[in-house]
């Protein structure tokens, strides 16, 4: 057995050991909620993370302008 083999079996020990700290009234919240996300995250995935790009739409009409008068430049000489 490889040690990855090894950590994958103690997989469901810590499953239940996280069960219990959920159960347990002297678990603290913040732990509670890390330990909610790594079940969520690792059953549904994470969230999709979104990038809002304000002015990509012109700089990339600016770049095709740039590269159409570089073609055009070679094409001249």
């Amino acid at each position: 057995m490889d040690s990855l083999d090894e950590i994958r079996s103690l997989a469901p020990e810590v499953v239940r050991q996280m069960g219990n700290m959920l159960s347990n009234t002297k678990t603290s919240p913040m732990v509670k909620v890390k330990i909610m996300e790594m079940i969520l995250e690792r059953t549904y995935g994470k969230p999709e993370a979104s990038i809002k790009l304000s002015n990509a739409q012109q700089n990339v009409e600016a770049a095709q302008e740039r590269i159409a008068a570089i073609v055009q430049r070679i094409r001249e000489k």
